[in-house]
């Protein structure tokens, strides 16, 4: 009987896709070339696995890529001490494709895109054995007047995808935004961490004291806006904070340039 069920879920799942891909005909956003299942993903199977992945070596605290020949090991800021997060990885190395599909999620209205990024990371990380043991996942939040603007939070929608793989309840009320500051593109390091200096407040219940936490958001480049958001929920009364990105931006482009993320 399980395996007719089987059968059929997979007959009526085939006839689902069958049906978006004549109603809704779409192209890859990258290839261009058209979907068969436009409605599990935006991007084509073969731009899908092309998608540059973290890979070793990288900081085993903050995960940012290193050149090959580098031995693994602590970044400078980290062996600075200048993290209050526990430790952060990402799904994907930051460059050109994944900039133009981070700008389609977030200012081309592709949210599925959210979910793609987010199960992408997620289940890097996990079979890793990297995302374990989480109280709750926090998307970094959004000030309400981006928020109307854009319709959704492309954090939240990766963090949904994240919670249901990870095995924890997604959680957004721990975080909210307190300063609409302005964008953190184009700013340089310094200027990064002042300008999201106390942009967060955390909220976390008295149940939750010391537990550990996970803090999804969509670029790490500095780790400014993480440091802050974590900073909030540690206040709060959280034990530890972890971050799990959409990207990374690799460390030549973090030091030729902070403006480059969107």
């Amino acid at each position: 009987m399980t395996a007719t069920y089987d059968r059929l879920e997979r007959l009526v799942c085939a006839g689902i896709h069958g049906l978006g891909a004549f109603a809704f005909p779409a192209q890859c956003l990258l290839c261009h070339e058209l979907l068969q299942r436009p409605l599990l993903s935006p991007l084509c199977e073969r731009c899908t696995e092309g998608l540059p992945r973290i890979e070793p070596p990288f900081c085993e605290s903050c995960g940012l890529p290193y050149a090959a020949s580098v031995a693994p090991g602590l970044c400078g800021p980290c062996r600075g001490g200048e993290r209050v997060f526990r430790k952060a990885r990402a799904g994907l190395l930051y460059d050109e494709r994944v900039r133009r599909l981070l700008l389609a999620l977030k200012f081309g209205g592709r949210a599925r895109l959210g979910t793609l990024f987010g199960r992408l990371a997620a289940e890097r990380w996990c079979r890793a054995g990297e995302l374990e043991d989480y109280a709750a996942v926090i998307p970094l939040p959004l000030s309400s007047r981006r928020r109307r603007a854009r319709g959704f939070n492309q954090a939240a929608i990766a963090a949904r995808a994240v919670a249901a793989i990870a095995g924890a309840p997604m959680r957004p009320r721990l975080l909210v935004k307190t300063k609409d500051n302005r964008p953190q593109a184009g700013l340089s390091a310094s200027a990064r961490k002042s300008n999201v200096s106390g942009a967060y407040r955390g909220r976390v219940p008295r149940k939750m004291a010391g537990c550990k936490l996970l803090l999804v958001d969509d670029v790490l480049t500095t780790g400014a806006t993480a440091n802050s958001a974590a900073r909030a929920l540690l206040r709060a009364g959280a034990g530890a904070v972890d971050v799990l990105t959409i990207a990374r931006v690799p460390a030549f482009a973090v030091r030729a340039s902070a403006g480059q993320a969107p």
